[in-house]
């Protein structure tokens, strides 16, 4: 879905492929882009979004019907204004690319049939083959909804075992959101909960907030004792939630959009 800055720089490496390397500002990703090879910018890296959103104040908008050209690293892509395409501006006041600093925010499906690894505690994002990935990487099948990914995760809150699957969102800051439904089908109790509102690129969210006893998937890839919230009855993401990154910068995975798999290693 939303949130944050980081910036990527590119190092020539002898062998492989070259690594897209970043900085992790505020618990997000944050890619230099160029735009018809000409216009750069920093563009924010969102599994939550599908297609590509830019600033209305970089002025790439006109009557004319022909791509877009985006170029991030090695990898570069063509995109069409909406609704021919999946390329739409977004006001540029707009809370997200104010407190971030950046001009677009881009999603998954720039990789979109690629292999890519996210190391978190090395910064960077690498495309890689099936081949290159180890045997201490846990595989877990992805399923898709709404043009978007989500992994099954089970979640301890209120002495309530939540078993559902949840979107991977790096564009998420913070570490898990669920929908206002999960609250009604387990129970959970919000009375003594935080109040807050979060910004996205297109809506203002209320949120209430509480802590979860552990967040997990895969067999042993958990976190303990984190914040997390829940949507008010006016807002739903895909799945039964969004997964965000206090809980992936514990770790270094893998999306295989090629494949449907998703892979999580310590």
């Amino acid at each position: 879905m939303i949130c944050i800055a980081v910036f990527f720089n590119l190092h020539l490496f002898s062998q492989g492929p070259i690594p897209i390397e970043y900085d992790l500002n505020k618990r997000g990703i944050i890619m230099d882009a160029v735009i018809n090879d000409t216009l750069q910018t920093r563009v924010f890296f969102d599994t939550g979004v599908y297609g590509l959103l830019i600033a209305d104040s970089l002025n790439i908008f006109d009557e004319s019907e022909s791509a877009k050209w985006i170029k991030i690293g090695n990898n570069k892509n063509q995109y069409y204004d909406y609704p021919k395409g999946i390329l739409d501006k977004v006001d540029y006041r707009n809370p997200v690319f104010s407190w971030f600093n950046v001009g677009g925010i881009i999603g998954w499906d720039f990789f979109e049939g690629k292999i890519i690894e996210i190391s978190y505690k090395d910064k960077y994002i690498k495309e890689i083959q099936s081949e290159d990935i180890t045997a201490d990487y846990e595989s877990i099948p992805m399923q898709k909804e709404e043009h978007k990914w989500g992994i099954p995760g089970i979640f301890s809150v209120q002495n309530n075992k939540i078993d559902e699957y949840v979107m991977i969102d790096t564009g998420n800051t913070s570490t898990l959101t669920f929908n206002h439904s999960i609250r009604e089908k387990y129970n959970i109790n919000l009375n003594e909960a935080e109040q807050g509102k979060t910004s996205t690129a297109n809506v203002v969210e209320n949120r209430s907030i509480i802590y979860a006893d552990t967040i997990s998937t895969g067999s042993n890839h958990y976190i303990e004792n984190k914040r997390i919230a829940f949507l008010g009855i006016e807002r739903r993401s895909p799945f039964a939630g969004i997964l965000g990154n206090v809980y992936f910068e514990n770790f270094t995975i893998v999306l295989d959009f090629k494949n449907g798999i998703f892979y999580i290693k310590k």
